[in-house]
């Protein structure tokens, strides 16, 4: 957290923390089984004297009513969770890690609990996270050789926009810098909206190849026939076949089946603008060829 903190965000960040209090009692409270398994966890190793020389209150009120106080501190003490955990022997940390990780999926917490589950075990004392949502720096998978990073978030149900916008402003927008120093937001000019927003069309309608594009030139009776199939090899096997019988019985020159894979610029333009001048139809689809080279740059 930044040290920059004005009294309403700290009110706000307060004010989070109460709920998330209140949501860990309510989650927890009819689940016996939960403390019980955190009681062994702790008990496993002496953590009493560790515990005594605590820079903070032993009770989760006075705990509250100091970190209103204190708000720079909250990562302090969450560290000293931390710290403490290292403390422990490494079957002890695994044994509890699995445990936390058992009971976060059956309680519906995210990861934002993890650190203040780990300091409830090791001192005794619930810290609850100040946000209701989960955010870290993760490596940018586009780019591994570098030390560019992206920001993962992950939104709980009881997350608001109001905590996002805060949690953005004091913390999340510093990261994001951090991970990429040297980033230069593309502002999308007007021109550039309007080509993007061709292209998207252009695209839709190049993906659109419908029977009667692919197959030109087959009659009702041979559409009849292929009952709609865009296979070209079963089209052309089945027109053929009704072609040849069709010479054999009228004694007519029957052309081959065309075939149509792809749509051109020319086929774009008459689709999308109903162009059918071919001097028109050349140049609106050059400009749709530049459209997406510009894209491009």
């Amino acid at each position: 957290m930044e040290d920059k903190m004005t009294t309403k965000d700290h009110l706000a960040l307060l004010r989070t923390i109460a709920r998330n209090w209140w949501l860990f009692w309510n989650k927890t409270w009819n689940n016996p089984r939960f403390f019980k398994d955190l009681e062994q966890i702790a008990n496993m190793e002496r953590l009493e004297s560790i515990r005594e020389d605590l820079p903070f209150p032993n009770t989760e009120i006075s705990m509250i009513e100091w970190y209103a106080h204190h708000p720079e501190s909250y990562e302090k003490i969450l560290q000293i969770g931390r710290k403490i955990e290292s403390q422990m022997s490494i079957g002890h940390i695994m044994k509890m890690e699995e445990m936390l990780s058992v009971w976060m999926d059956k309680l519906d917490l995210g990861p934002e609990w993890k650190d203040t589950l780990v300091t409830f075990v090791t001192t005794g004392i619930l810290c609850p996270p100040i946000y209701t949502f989960h955010f870290e720096m993760i490596r940018a998978k586009n780019d591994i050789k570098s030390d560019k990073r992206l920001v993962k978030i992950i939104l709980s149900p009881e997350t608001s926009i109001d905590e996002i916008r805060l949690a953005w402003k004091l913390q999340i927008q510093k990261m994001k810098k951090g991970g990429w120093p040297d980033f230069d937001a593309k502002k999308l000019s007007k021109g550039l909206k309007n080509n993007l927003v061709e292209e998207l069309a252009v695209t839709k309608v190049k993906s659109n190849l419908t029977h009667e594009f692919m197959f030109p030139n087959l009659n009702e009776m041979e559409r009849q026939a292929v009952r709609g199939s865009k296979d070209p090899e079963v089209v052309k096997k089945i027109a053929s076949v009704y072609r040849r019988k069709m010479r054999e019985i009228e004694h007519v020159k029957v052309k081959p089946v065309k075939v149509r894979t792809k749509k051109t610029y020319g086929d774009v333009v008459v689709e999308l603008h109903g162009v059918l001048k071919n001097k028109d139809i050349k140049k609106k689809a050059n400009l749709l060829r530049q459209h997406k080279h510009r894209l491009k740059m």
